[in-house]
């Protein structure tokens, strides 16, 4: 079911209801006219959708401070429960990792999904889990992209989204940022050192819209959680992780804290960590970016 928050339920949010429809971009007209009918009687501080469109939960936004603390709001207020997810057409404070900005305009996706609970030896492979799940839901869409260690995605060594978990009051959530139609300037990002941010599909009359994606992504990530975190196990999601892994044993410049330094990055391990080869020994990190890469195995 598709929810329109529609109410302006605090100073994190803007109203969003069938009256904004003709005034959105033109990706997020179209997903909300294909979308319909609505159900047009006010129903608290939502209005719903009639067509049976998805068989997830998700509660579409207008303008938000952050979707992450947007969608704590509503877990607090038993808005949102397992598997449910929360989409903002924009983002005014859109963060990434460490507090970076996540420049958020109108035509991106800037989705939240509420996890079921998490077996304790995944804690650490969550981001990978998540990073892994876009990639093989974009790659079905025939877009090469690939998982750049720790949360990035990668089409043609641009970053094109990024995934941000967070833990609070019992809940875990993941945060998505996808570039799906339009990408942010250096001097937009602020971080020169990081590779070049790019979309998805930029070219006019593309098919893909911000809720089509990502109600694909969702109905992936609930598959795929099943099948390796519920059947099979780490291992077997390692061995297939390792194909969608961006610059696996390929040299790569190392940012941890206020050191640099260069690695032959060798995979990730079963806590989530980057493993390095340093000086011919390797060295496990879980914190840190590769901030530049060699983009082939010649040196």
């Amino acid at each position: 079911m598709l929810r329109l928050l529609k109410n302006n339920i605090n100073s994190m949010h803007t109203p969003f209801g069938l009256r904004e429809i003709g005034d959105m971009p033109g990706v997020w007209k179209t997903d909300m006219e294909s979308a319909g009918p609505w159900r047009m009687e006010n129903a608290g501080e939502f209005q719903y959708d009639l067509s049976n469109y998805s068989e997830n939960n998700i509660i579409i936004s207008g303008k938000c401070s952050s979707v992450l603390d947007l969608s704590h709001y509503l877990l607090k207020k038993g808005e949102l429960e397992s598997w449910d997810s929360l989409l903002a057409i924009e983002q005014s404070e859109g963060r990434g990792r460490k507090g970076s900005k996540w420049h958020s305009p109108p035509g991106n996706i800037y989705g939240v999904l509420v996890f079921p609970s998490i077996p304790l030896r995944w804690s650490g492979l969550l981001s990978v889990f998540t990073g892994y799940s876009i990639c093989d839901t974009l790659n079905r869409m025939s877009f090469s992209t690939k998982m750049k260690w720790p949360n990035d995605i990668l089409l043609e060594n641009r970053k094109v989204g990024g995934v941000l978990i967070e833990q609070k009051s019992g809940w875990t959530v993941a945060g998505v940022g996808i570039n799906l139609t339009s990408a942010p300037s250096v001097s937009e990002r602020g971080d020169s050192l990081a590779f070049p941010a790019g979309a998805i599909c930029n070219a006019p009359g593309n098919s893909l819209t911000p809720l089509n994606v990502w109600d694909s992504l969702v109905r992936r990530i609930k598959k795929l959680y099943t099948y390796f975190l519920i059947n099979n196990g780490i291992e077997e999601f390692l061995e297939a992780a390792a194909s969608s892994l961006a610059f696996s044993n390929r040299e790569v410049t190392v940012k941890q804290g206020e050191e640099t330094f260069s690695a032959i990055f060798a995979g990730i391990n079963s806590e989530g960590g980057a493993r390095l080869i340093v000086d011919g020994k390797e060295k496990v990190i879980y914190d840190g970016q590769f901030v530049s890469a060699r983009l082939s195995k010649e040196k």
